[in-house]
C-alpha cells in the first residue's frame, strides 16, 4: 500500500488521503526554464527514507511522464547505484509513456555526473529533432517518427 504519495504538480490541489499516508509537494513547474538540481536531492532521499521504513512512494505529476519520471530516475541513480541509462531502461519497462523532458535531461546527467561520477547519457542531435538536442536515449523514439514521416504520415491522413 502506498504509505507517501510525492506530488510534482503544484497546478494541482491537494488530495484528500487516508490517514497515515504522507503527502509532500516537490514545486515543479513542466517548463524547460525549471530548476530540478534543489528538488533531486530531497525527492530521492525521501522516496528512500519511504522504502527503508518498510512504506512506498507514490510519485505523480499531471500526466505521468516528465516530471514525476525525473524525480524517480534521481532516485533509482542516487540510491540504487544505477546509471541514469540502466535507471530509464528500468523506469520505461514499467511506465512507457515516461520521457522527461530534454531540459529535464540535461539536468539529470549533470546529477548522474556527480552522484556517480560519470555520465552515461549523451545529449545528441537528431535529424527528427532540427536544432535541438535530445538524450541519446531517445534516438529509438526518433527513428520511429522519422521512419513513420516517411512511409506512413501522408497516407495516415488520406494524401498520398
Amino acid at each position: 500500500a502506498v504509505t507517501r504519495v510525492l506530488s510534482a504538480a503544484p497546478e494541482l490541489p491537494d488530495t484528500p488521503l487516508p490517514a497515515g499516508v504522507a503527502f509532500q509537494r516537490v514545486a515543479l513547474l513542466d517548463a524547460p526554464s525549471e530548476d530540478l538540481a534543489p528538488h533531486l536531492d530531497a525527492a530521492a532521499d525521501a522516496i528512500e527514507q519511504e522504502r527503508l521504513s518498510g512504506g512506498r512512494t507514490l510519485v505523480h505529476c499531471v500526466a505521468g511522464v516528465s516530471r514525476s519520471a525525473a524525480l524517480c530516475l534521481a532516485h533509482l541513480v542516487k540510491h540504487c547505484g544505477l546509471p541514469l541509462r540502466a535507471a530509464f531502461a528500468h523506469l520505461r519497462a514499467r511506465r512507457p509513456a515516461a520521457r522527461p523532458s530534454a531540459a529535464f535531461f540535461r539536468q539529470l546527467i549533470d546529477f548522474e555526473r556527480a552522484a556517480l561520477g560519470a555520465a552515461s547519457v549523451a545529449m545528441v542531435r537528431h535529424p527528427a529533432a532540427p536544432g535541438a538536442l535530445i538524450p541519446d536515449v531517445y534516438e529509438p523514439d526518433y527513428r520511429h517518427t522519422v521512419w513513420f514521416q516517411q512511409h506512413c504520415a501522408g497516407r495516415a491522413f488520406g494524401r498520398h
